[in-house]
């Protein structure tokens, strides 16, 4: 998470570089997301594929970048509105059966940043699989943890203490959709997203 700074006359900028050549027939692409709601939701920044994301010639054969591949590239976080929120910042990769792409140099810099937030707080927790078919597991390196899982609408399906670092839960018979996964430990609270299908 990263606190963007505010005020009139504050500018807050995204910077990348990166390298992708592309191969002859396919198209792949990159996104880039920002969420202003620890990932309950996400507004697409930024879209490019093919020859558009492409910084050097096409290469039919798996390709790595040279010195002279790489691109830089920088969004104006600001012009699109985000002034004074605490944000985080994905990167999709769209496969479409391409060659390699590379990002390196991921920067968030401006006039007024106010403070750079780990995503890791005092615990690492892990959901998996996901997406599920409705029976997954938690994994957690703390002693104990709270977990409560809501619906995309915000209602509250089910809520289990994690005692000894694992635990199995079943929402197989809850239907098929996005849930949040709250986890709670000593204060600190995290949300993920959970896909049931």
């Amino acid at each position: 998470k990263v606190k963007l700074g505010g005020g009139v006359s504050t500018q807050n900028w995204l910077t990348y570089d990166y390298a992708y050549c592309g191969f002859s027939g396919y198209a792949d692409g990159l996104r880039i997301e920002i969420s202003t709601n620890c990932g309950a939701t996400w507004d697409s920044i930024y879209g490019a594929s093919g020859t558009a994301l492409q910084t050097t010639g096409i290469v039919n054969s798996p390709w790595y970048p040279t010195c002279g591949s790489w691109a830089t590239d920088s969004l104006d976080l600001t012009s699109f509105g985000y002034n004074g929120d605490t944000i985080m910042v994905r990167f999709v990769a769209i496969n479409d059966y391409g060659n390699r792409f590379f990002m390196d140099n991921v920067n968030i810099n401006g006039q007024n940043i106010l403070a750079v937030e780990d995503l890791e707080t005092t615990f690492h927790t892990s959901i998996y699989p996901n997406p599920t078919k409705g029976l997954f597991s938690i994994r957690t390196d703390v002693a104990e943890l709270k977990i409560e899982i809501y619906t995309a609408l915000g209602r509250l399906v089910a809520h289990e203490i994690i005692s000894g670092g694992l635990k199995q839960i079943d929402l197989s018979k809850q239907t098929k959709g996005i849930y949040f996964v709250k986890l709670k430990h000593k204060g600190n609270t995290e949300q993920r997203k959970l896909v049931v299908q």
